[in-house]
């Protein structure tokens, strides 16, 4: 290795490294709070299989993904349709994308027929678009209630959309948050399905970002405040007013003797000072034969707010 070349590989390792703040692409999402609805969702969503097909699924989820939402576009599988569930009208919105060959199953299934998946056609036929339609709709109802502990929203409107290049979840760039599902049933097979949310969106709970394990913050207890807040306005504070502050040369101080007269100008307003800090400001007076400070402006960065009145001075 020549002198040089060390001398940049070694330039290049003290370099500062750039570190970017967006979750890269395909990165998990933390978002612990989707959790609980995500169970909610599956649960729902295992019924209304189970209604169709006369035997319950078994449904499992597997980690949240983080994408771009046209590089999750360009991901589908080319037999995939999205149920399309809005909720709100549309603050919140959700796809749930399903291979057709599971469609055409429950189709089978629902007529008496064994249930085995037939290769995908390019188009359902009408009976498979009615069982897809009933499908989103009972799916938006579902993600409704899975979504109840967290906000009430209405179940709005369901659809089907078989072209995927239609779909209009965000913006391009936008992040969409992808929730894998696997679907197994003894008589359907297995089949892989998709349950999409648009990052925008979710960010406006930020409960969702919270661990739903973490313990709640501790109740307060009002009295106990209450208690604390009257002893601590028992608290005794020095106050403390300054008329003036002559100043002198060294020179007149040295020659200063008993019987000098040192002339002082008393200023309009007095500050008032409360543990070293200025209070207020106030107007020289008496009150009950005591020399005392009316006061007349209180300092708008003191936090409490006291009625005006006389502060006897000590």
């Amino acid at each position: 290795m020549n002198k040089a070349a060390g001398l940049d590989q070694d330039a290049a390792a003290d370099a500062p490294l750039a570190i970017s703040l967006v979750r890269r692409n395909g990165q998990p999402a933390a978002l612990p709070g989707l959790g609980p609805v995500i169970e909610r969702f599956n649960l729902g969503l295992r019924h209304q299989i189970a209604a169709i097909a006369n035997m319950p699924p078994v449904i499992r989820a597997d980690a949240l993904r983080q994408l771009r939402f046209e590089d999750w576009q360009a991901s589908v599988a080319a037999d995939r349709i999205a149920l399309h569930c809005s909720l709100a009208n549309g603050k919140l919105t959700a796809y749930l994308m399903v291979p057709v060959p599971l469609v055409i199953g429950l189709v089978d299934l629902f007529y008496g027929g064994d249930g085995a998946a037939c290769a995908p056609r390019p188009q359902l036929t009408a009976a498979e678009y009615r069982l897809a339609e009933r499908l989103a709709d009972e799916c938006c109802r579902v993600l409704a209630a899975a979504w109840r502990p967290i906000a009430e929203l209405r179940a709005e409107s369901a659809m089907v959309e078989a072209d995927i290049s239609r779909l209009a979840l965000c913006r391009a760039d936008d992040p969409v948050i992808v929730q894998p599902l696997e679907l197994g049933c003894d008589a359907l097979g297995r089949h892989d399905l998709e349950l999409v949310f648009g990052m925008t969106q979710l960010s406006a709970w930020p409960v969702l970002a919270r661990d739903p394990n973490e313990a709640p913050a501790p109740r307060i207890d009002r009295a106990a405040r209450d208690r604390m807040l009257a002893a601590l306005m028992q608290v005794r504070l020095p106050v403390k007013t300054v008329f003036t502050r002559p100043e002198l040369p060294l020179s007149q101080l040295m020659t200063l003797q008993v019987g000098d007269i040192i002339p002082i100008t008393l200023p309009q307003f007095i500050p008032v000072t409360v543990a070293k800090r200025i209070f207020a400001h106030g107007t020289l007076g008496e009150a009950n034969g005591h020399a005392a400070i009316r006061i007349a402006r209180i300092e708008p960065t003191t936090a409490p707010s006291l009625p005006e009145g006389l502060l006897r001075h000590e």
